[in-house]
């Protein structure tokens, strides 16, 4: 109805103007209602993953790694990078447990797995005490990136460019922070992502089967295709 009354014929230029005023009130609406929305960057499939430095769960005290140089030195195919709002959250902890029973069967894969959430690492050599606990191990296998100042999950396109880091966040604030990326070790491009909202625990058996398709497809120059289920 709103578009039919703005294609009628004008009768005269008072009308015209009235119309053009009207359209420049709804223009103006919506700009204004779109600002409200924070602004984050986003990443899709094919793009080339943003490298970074970042304290490791399982690095040196203080020590700042390289992802490009981790990946390298990782070996392998493919990059899992999946990210956590908080430490110590009951719905995470599972998955991290998960990934921790999968983590040797994916390695053989030629797979590496690297974790993440907006905690220290003093807090992640924590929480992986529980982890471990949880997947019934003597340790966790794999490393988690400590992003405190938000660099990665605004690099990623989790967080707004506006989200404020290196300060006591929720998990609530880091609702967004919930994503699985695969990547491509070689090329550094992104194969693969997914997210899930922070009170649903994410299905690794779907990753499991996302990797064997993604091997499969590699394997055989990209021609061939990996049916649903």
């Amino acid at each position: 109805m709103l578009m039919k009354s703005f294609f009628k014929p004008f009768n005269d230029s008072k009308e015209l103007v009235s119309k053009k005023y009207q359209l420049s009130i709804i223009a103006g609406a919506i700009l204004l209602g779109l600002s409200q929305y924070p602004s984050a960057a986003t990443l899709s499939i094919g793009d080339t993953a943003p490298n970074f430095q970042a304290e490791l769960s399982s690095s040196g005290d203080g020590e700042r790694v390289d992802f490009y140089q981790w990946v390298e030195n990782e070996g392998g195919k493919f990059t899992v990078l999946f990210s956590h709002p908080q430490d110590f959250t009951p719905v995470c902890a599972t998955e991290l447990a998960e990934v921790q029973k999968l983590v040797s069967g994916f390695k053989k894969k030629g797979v590496n797995v690297i974790g993440l959430s907006p905690n220290s690492v003093e807090q992640h050599r924590l929480w992986m005490e529980d982890v471990a606990l949880l997947a019934g191990t003597k340790q966790v296998d794999f490393p988690v990136i400590a992003d405190t100042e938000l660099e990665v999950a605004k690099k990623y396109g989790m967080l707004p460019e506006d989200a404020e880091g290196g300060i006591e966040r929720s998990a609530k604030d880091n609702f967004t922070v919930r994503t699985v990326f695969v990547l491509d070790n070689s090329s550094k491009k992104i194969m693969a992502s997914y997210s899930y909202p922070m009170f649903i625990g994410r299905n690794f058996d779907e990753l499991n089967r996302l990797l064997d398709g993604l091997l499969t497809v590699s394997a055989h120059n990209n021609e061939v295709a990996f049916t649903a289920n």
